[in-house]
Protein backbone atom coordinates (compact mmCIF):
# COMPACT_ATOMS: atom_id res chain seq x y z
CA UNK A 1 0.00 0.00 0.00
CA UNK A 2 2.77 2.23 0.75
CA UNK A 3 4.64 1.44 -2.05
CA UNK A 4 1.54 2.80 -4.02
CA UNK A 5 1.07 6.15 -2.32
CA UNK A 6 4.94 6.87 -2.86
CA UNK A 7 4.41 6.01 -6.61
CA UNK A 8 1.25 8.59 -6.60
CA UNK A 9 2.65 11.19 -4.98
CA UNK A 10 6.07 11.27 -6.93
CA UNK A 11 3.18 10.98 -10.13
CA UNK A 12 1.45 14.18 -9.12
CA UNK A 13 4.96 15.90 -8.03
CA UNK A 14 6.04 15.26 -11.49
CA UNK A 15 3.50 16.71 -13.33
CA UNK A 16 2.48 19.10 -10.96
CA UNK A 17 6.19 20.31 -12.26
CA UNK A 18 5.50 19.62 -15.67
CA UNK A 19 2.39 21.55 -15.96
CA UNK A 20 4.00 24.56 -14.22
CA UNK A 21 6.77 24.48 -17.26
CA UNK A 22 3.38 26.19 -19.54
CA UNK A 23 3.49 29.26 -16.62
CA UNK A 24 7.22 30.00 -16.33
CA UNK A 25 10.62 28.87 -16.49
CA UNK A 26 12.39 25.93 -14.46
CA UNK A 27 14.91 28.76 -13.01
CA UNK A 28 11.63 30.54 -11.80
CA UNK A 29 9.69 27.72 -10.59
CA UNK A 30 10.46 26.76 -6.69
CA UNK A 31 10.01 23.92 -4.42
CA UNK A 32 6.98 26.23 -2.54
CA UNK A 33 5.00 26.45 -5.74
CA UNK A 34 5.54 22.98 -6.69
CA UNK A 35 3.98 21.84 -3.40
CA UNK A 36 1.51 24.52 -3.40
CA UNK A 37 0.12 23.94 -6.93
CA UNK A 38 0.10 20.04 -5.69
CA UNK A 39 -1.26 20.42 -2.48
CA UNK A 40 1.11 18.51 -0.87
CA UNK A 41 3.32 19.59 2.10
CA UNK A 42 7.26 20.29 2.25
CA UNK A 43 7.76 17.66 4.32
CA UNK A 44 6.22 14.65 1.92
CA UNK A 45 8.10 16.46 -0.68
CA UNK A 46 11.40 16.26 1.13
CA UNK A 47 10.88 12.62 2.22
CA UNK A 48 10.54 11.83 -2.01
CA UNK A 49 13.52 14.71 -3.31
CA UNK A 50 16.23 16.82 -2.52
CA UNK A 51 15.09 19.61 -4.51
CA UNK A 52 13.11 20.27 -7.61
CA UNK A 53 16.46 19.06 -9.44
CA UNK A 54 16.26 15.81 -8.62
CA UNK A 55 12.64 15.62 -9.72
CA UNK A 56 14.02 17.01 -13.41
CA UNK A 57 16.68 14.25 -12.89
CA UNK A 58 14.13 11.24 -12.54
CA UNK A 59 11.92 12.72 -15.41
CA UNK A 60 14.44 12.46 -17.47
CA UNK A 61 15.13 9.07 -16.36
CA UNK A 62 11.89 8.02 -16.93
CA UNK A 63 11.96 9.42 -20.72
CA UNK A 64 15.75 7.43 -21.50
CA UNK A 65 13.97 4.18 -20.44
CA UNK A 66 11.13 4.85 -22.82
CA UNK A 67 13.25 5.93 -25.28
CA UNK A 68 15.19 3.20 -24.99
CA UNK A 69 12.29 0.80 -25.12
CA UNK A 70 11.34 2.67 -28.33
CA UNK A 71 14.64 2.26 -29.89
CA UNK A 72 15.10 -1.27 -29.76
CA UNK A 73 11.55 -1.79 -31.15
CA UNK A 74 12.78 0.12 -34.16
CA UNK A 75 15.76 -1.94 -34.17
CA UNK A 76 14.02 -5.52 -34.29
CA UNK A 77 10.76 -4.28 -36.43
CA UNK A 78 13.58 -2.61 -39.19
CA UNK A 79 17.11 -3.12 -38.81
CA UNK A 80 17.53 -6.94 -38.48
CA UNK A 81 20.37 -6.70 -40.13
CA UNK A 82 21.93 -3.97 -38.00
CA UNK A 83 22.60 -1.24 -40.50
CA UNK A 84 24.42 1.79 -39.66
CA UNK A 85 22.26 3.91 -41.67
CA UNK A 86 19.11 2.58 -40.10
CA UNK A 87 20.42 2.16 -36.74
CA UNK A 88 21.03 6.35 -36.87
CA UNK A 89 17.77 6.72 -38.77
CA UNK A 90 16.03 4.73 -35.81
CA UNK A 91 17.82 6.91 -32.87
CA UNK A 92 16.30 9.68 -34.71
CA UNK A 93 12.89 8.29 -35.10
CA UNK A 94 12.96 7.42 -31.42
CA UNK A 95 13.84 11.48 -30.09
CA UNK A 96 10.74 12.74 -32.45
CA UNK A 97 8.38 10.41 -31.44
CA UNK A 98 9.01 10.83 -27.67
CA UNK A 99 8.83 14.40 -28.13
CA UNK A 100 5.64 14.06 -30.22
CA UNK A 101 4.26 11.54 -27.44
CA UNK A 102 5.03 13.69 -24.50
CA UNK A 103 4.73 17.09 -25.62
CA UNK A 104 3.29 18.78 -22.52
CA UNK A 105 7.02 18.39 -21.13
CA UNK A 106 9.09 18.43 -24.13
CA UNK A 107 7.35 21.89 -25.91
CA UNK A 108 9.18 23.20 -23.20
CA UNK A 109 12.33 22.47 -23.73
CA UNK A 110 13.81 25.12 -25.60
CA UNK A 111 17.08 26.85 -24.64
CA UNK A 112 15.26 30.23 -24.93
CA UNK A 113 12.35 28.98 -22.47
CA UNK A 114 14.18 26.78 -20.21
CA UNK A 115 18.38 26.71 -20.69
CA UNK A 116 19.22 24.64 -18.03
CA UNK A 117 16.65 22.12 -18.97
CA UNK A 118 17.64 22.20 -22.84
CA UNK A 119 21.01 21.48 -21.97
CA UNK A 120 20.15 18.34 -19.29
CA UNK A 121 18.22 16.99 -22.48
CA UNK A 122 20.86 18.02 -25.15
CA UNK A 123 23.55 16.43 -22.82
CA UNK A 124 21.47 13.10 -22.61
CA UNK A 125 21.08 12.82 -26.36
CA UNK A 126 25.04 13.49 -26.82
CA UNK A 127 25.78 11.26 -24.57
CA UNK A 128 23.39 8.26 -25.98
CA UNK A 129 24.39 9.23 -29.76
CA UNK A 130 28.14 8.77 -28.80
CA UNK A 131 27.58 5.85 -27.08
CA UNK A 132 25.78 4.59 -30.11
CA UNK A 133 28.71 5.78 -32.13
CA UNK A 134 30.91 3.76 -30.26
CA UNK A 135 29.54 0.70 -30.74
CA UNK A 136 29.34 1.46 -34.31
CA UNK A 137 33.41 1.82 -34.01
CA UNK A 138 33.38 -1.93 -33.18
CA UNK A 139 32.24 -3.15 -36.79
CA UNK A 140 33.05 -0.07 -38.25
CA UNK A 141 36.10 2.25 -38.83
CA UNK A 142 35.01 6.12 -37.98
CA UNK A 143 37.03 9.02 -40.11
CA UNK A 144 36.34 10.94 -36.61
CA UNK A 145 36.39 10.23 -32.94
CA UNK A 146 33.11 9.25 -31.60
CA UNK A 147 32.98 12.31 -29.58
CA UNK A 148 33.35 14.54 -32.94
CA UNK A 149 30.33 12.33 -35.00
CA UNK A 150 28.34 12.79 -32.41
CA UNK A 151 28.35 16.47 -32.35
CA UNK A 152 28.48 17.05 -35.98
CA UNK A 153 25.42 14.72 -36.27
CA UNK A 154 23.69 16.36 -32.90
CA UNK A 155 24.16 20.00 -33.90
CA UNK A 156 23.47 19.51 -36.98
CA UNK A 157 19.88 17.67 -36.76
CA UNK A 158 19.24 20.11 -33.86
CA UNK A 159 19.86 22.97 -35.93
CA UNK A 160 18.51 22.12 -38.75
CA UNK A 161 14.98 21.04 -37.19
CA UNK A 162 14.88 24.34 -35.46
CA UNK A 163 15.28 26.26 -38.42
CA UNK A 164 12.59 23.40 -40.09
CA UNK A 165 9.81 24.54 -37.36
CA UNK A 166 10.93 28.53 -37.57
CA UNK A 167 9.75 27.74 -41.32
CA UNK A 168 6.46 26.00 -40.27
CA UNK A 169 7.09 23.29 -42.25
CA UNK A 170 5.26 20.66 -41.34
CA UNK A 171 6.53 18.11 -38.99
CA UNK A 172 6.45 15.13 -41.24
CA UNK A 173 8.50 16.71 -43.53
CA UNK A 174 10.82 17.91 -41.30
CA UNK A 175 11.24 13.93 -40.06
CA UNK A 176 11.40 12.82 -43.74
CA UNK A 177 14.24 16.06 -44.54
CA UNK A 178 16.08 15.25 -41.23
CA UNK A 179 15.77 11.49 -42.19
CA UNK A 180 17.13 11.59 -45.86
CA UNK A 181 20.02 14.39 -44.26
CA UNK A 182 20.87 11.81 -41.90
CA UNK A 183 21.04 8.70 -43.81
CA UNK A 184 22.79 11.11 -46.69
CA UNK A 185 25.63 11.74 -44.45
CA UNK A 186 26.08 8.58 -43.16
CA UNK A 187 25.96 6.72 -46.52
CA UNK A 188 28.28 8.54 -47.61
CA UNK A 189 31.33 7.74 -46.24
CA UNK A 190 32.23 11.17 -44.66
CA UNK A 191 32.11 9.66 -41.31
CA UNK A 192 32.37 5.90 -41.42
CA UNK A 193 34.54 4.35 -43.88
Amino acid sequence: MSDLRIKKTKSVLKSTLISMLNEKSFEKINVTDICKKANISRITFYSHYNDKFSIIDEIIEEYTAIAKIIFQKKQIENNKKNNSVQSYCNILDTILELFEKYPNFFQNISPDKNPYLSLILYNRVLKTVELHTIEESHTHKLKYTPRQITGFLCYGLAGFINESENENINKDKIREQAKRILTDTVRSSVIIE
